[in-house]
């Protein structure tokens, strides 16, 4: 398998939150190839802060609980390092993502596109599998999940396709169409649906041909 680079921040709030945001950047080459790509995409884990209050030079009880927890449910992850902007402080990893085949992953996130779908995504049985374990050891849940994806079409053509459910740059599109020129993205916002149904139903059908 190719190995790309991917645009994925993913926010989980899992230590007192319940939220999750996936914002995902792929290219309609990548996308449409008979090989499989294997990306590496950036996870960003919400943390309390990146150090320690009682010692700057220590990390803080959150990262200590991310660099454990996050391991547990997405596989292949590496920690790289903690950040803050703009008052908020995040744990930086490393996830492998599955993009470009009709046979998705196992056990790792995989963006997709077949005959009928031009894009969907999959979240396979054990990485809900994992969640639920986390939320209940940490006796937390995620109550809500986002998922942003950005497509940019490198394909030195125009190609249509219709958007099912969706913010299309803040529009909601149901079953519409939608034509993406040469050199162009899409950027979609998925309803809360359509977010939902790819974390417990597995997959998410995002554009139709």
């Amino acid at each position: 398998m190719k190995k790309n680079i991917l645009s994925l921040s993913i926010f989980l709030f899992l230590f007192g939150g319940c939220e999750a945001t996936i914002v995902s950047s792929v290219k309609a080459s990548s996308l449409l190839a008979s090989e499989a790509s294997v990306v590496k995409s950036q996870l960003l884990i919400e943390v309390t802060s990146c150090s320690s209050y009682e010692d700057s030079r220590k990390p803080s009880s959150s990262v200590i609980k991310a660099k454990q927890v996050i391991p547990e449910i997405f596989q292949g992850v590496e920690y790289k390092d903690c950040f803050s902007k703009e008052m908020t402080s995040y744990a930086n990893f490393m996830l492998p993502i599955q993009v470009g085949t009709d046979k998705p992953s196992s056990s790792q996130i995989s963006i997709l596109s077949n005959k009928e779908n031009l894009l969907y995504v999959t979240m396979p049985s054990y990485i809900k599998q994992k969640i639920k374990e986390v939320e209940n050891r940490e006796m937390s849940s995620i109550s809500k999940m986002s998922i942003n994806l950005r497509l940019q079409n490198d394909m030195k053509k125009k190609f249509s396709f219709k958007v099912l459910s969706s913010y299309v740059r803040g529009v909601p599109y149901i079953d519409r169409g939608y034509t993406l020129d040469d050199g162009k993205s899409i950027e979609l916002l998925l309803s809360n649906t359509s977010a939902d149904e790819a974390l417990y139903y597995n997959k998410s059908i995002i554009l139709k041909y």
